[in-house]
Formats: C-alpha cells, structure tokens, sequence
C-alpha cells in the first residue's frame, strides 16, 4: 500500500520522459483511476465486504463458489478465507472435460459478466487466471463435500470490484443493444456519450468506428451467417477460440483511419475492457462452443427464467 503512489509516479515519469503517450486531463483521469484501483486492491477490510457481498449474490448459484471471509483471521494485511479447492483454468484435467461441460463454464462465465453489467453494476475487474478456479464434478478434498452434480467455478480475489453508475452505465448499454439490433446510428450516439467518440468527425469514421465496435458483439449475434467458417461447428455452434475474434478486431481497426481520430475513453472504460478481454479469453482457454445470443436476449429483454440453473444452461447450450 505504501509503494502504490511512488510506483505509479515513477511509471508516469518513464512514459512522460519516453513520450510513448498523449498526456492531458484525459491522461491523468486514467492514472488517477489506476492509483485508486490499485488503493482498494490492498484495502483489505474492503476486499472481505466485497468478497461477501459477491457470495451472498451468488449463494444460490450452483455454478460458482465464493469463498466465505473468516473476520476472526483477518486484518488490515490479512485476509483470512475458506480454502476452496480446484483446478487451474488452463490445465490438462479441465482441457479434457466434455465439450458440453466446457461449453458449459463458459456460459457460466458470460452469464456472470452479464449479471455484474445488467442487474447488479459492480464488475470484478481483475479477470486474470490466477482469480479463477475450476471445481470438477465429483471432486473433493478433506474436509469439504463434494460437488457431484455440477463442475463450477471458484471465484477468487474481490479487490478490483468496479461499482459504475447509470450515467456511465446506460451508454453502455445502449451500444450493446443496438449493436445486437444492428442500429449504427444508436452505437454512435453511444459512443458519442461515452466520449470517445465525437460528432465533429466525418461520418464514414464515425460510421467504420461504430460497426467496429458493434463487430465484438460477434458471439452474441443473431447473424450467424456472417461468422467465419471456422468460428462455426457442424452444430451451427459459435467456437469461441478458433474465431480469432480479437485479432480480427484490431485489424479492422488498423485498416481503417480511426486511429487518428481516436479519443482516450472515460476512465471508468479502462477496467470494464479489460474485465470483457478476460470473458472472452476465459471461454476461448476452455474451447467452449455456444451461442451467446440466449443469455444476452435474456438480460437486454427480460427473456427467459432469471433463476440460475446449470441444466437450463445445459439446454441453451444445447439449442
């Protein structure tokens, strides 16, 4: 905690003295988020709120475990929690679960994305590896029940949990939906709201900015004739991996004269794209296969049973 300022300081400088970025107030709202972040994530009496705040939410979820903070072990360093037993994401026990099973926990974790974003508007911003388990069916370790019914993700580290606001959060969306409802004009006006994007530029960059942002909604689409060969099983299922949907991205991105355009998004953006790269990698580490489009018709129009059932994502997964 006490080494946060002087490292950010000290990062600052470099890329100052190395002029490898634009500085301005844009600049110094993303460090001045960054140092905050990085405040709370060693503020541990916050981190054990957050961590049972999440547990509570997610207490009747079989697809997830929480651990459960102990207060009497815990401290202003310390913070003392149930041990809950797994696998690594990537490891070779999990790589040959069933397709179905992997598909599975990629739905799990999308639909948990949704329910931080749409319902409860706190997101858990750190999705690196090292934050995630994967409890297999049947498994068990001294001291612990076993799961016999479901594989389910352990969720680890609550010390980067965002809470934005609807001022920040209704822009967003809005470019969701109308990116899934194919309304150009709406993702712009979004984007136009979110201030990276501004309507001082010539149209046709607006527009190729805007189908580039509604291009990442790929998964989630219900074109499905505009997916790539091999982004499709002979199910007509999305294979999230072999889609290679992020280069694919950044080189419609690069190929067009955004970039000179571009504006610094509103800080609050840093930690919502880096919690949306890590989705998306999680479920492509796991080579699920599935259609997004359920879950996402399910929580921009209310369609569907809101109550989580890992069968009824069984079933989705299935159709």
């Amino acid at each position: 905690a006490d080494a946060v300022d002087s490292d950010l300081n000290a990062v600052a400088q470099m890329l100052r003295v190395a002029r490898l970025v634009s500085f301005g107030p844009e600049f110094e709202d993303w460090l001045e988020e960054v140092r905050q972040m990085m405040h709370r994530e060693v503020d541990y009496r916050l981190e054990a709120r957050t961590t049972e705040k999440f547990r509570q939410m997610l207490l009747d979820d079989p697809r997830f475990v929480v651990p459960r903070v102990l207060p009497e072990y815990s401290t202003d360093h310390i913070i003392g929690a149930t041990y809950e037993h797994g696998h690594s994401v990537s490891s070779e026990v999990v790589g040959k679960l069933s397709l179905e099973r992997r598909s599975n926990l990629g739905m799990a974790a999308l639909e948990l994305f949704f329910r931080e974003l749409f319902v409860w508007g706190e997101i858990q911003t750190d999705p690196n590896f090292g934050n995630y388990r994967i409890r297999i069916a049947g498994e068990g370790v001294e001291g612990q029940s076993k799961d016999n019914d479901h594989d389910r993700i352990v969720l680890l580290d609550f010390g980067a949990v965002q809470s934005y606001s609807r001022e920040f959060l209704d822009p967003v969306i809005q470019m969701v939906r109308a990116s899934y409802e194919h309304d150009l004009d709406a993702v712009i006006d979004g984007g136009v709201t979110l201030r990276f994007m501004s309507t001082d530029w010539p149209k046709e960059v607006l527009e190729t900015f805007g189908r580039v942002c509604m291009s990442v909604l790929e998964p989630l689409s219900s074109d499905h004739e505009s997916w790539p060969d091999e982004a499709v099983n002979s199910d007509g299922q999305y294979r999230w991996k072999q889609s290679d949907l992020p280069s694919r991205v950044a080189r419609q991105a690069a190929r067009s004269a955004i970039s000179r355009y571009f504006r610094v998004p509103p800080r609050e953006f840093v930690f919502l794209n880096r919690k949306l790269i890590g989705v998306y990698t999680f479920i492509s580490v796991l080579y699920s296969e599935f259609n997004g489009e359920p879950l996402l018709r399910k929580y921009l129009y209310g369609e569907g049973d809101d109550t989580p059932d890992a069968s009824a994502t069984s079933q989705i997964t299935k159709a």
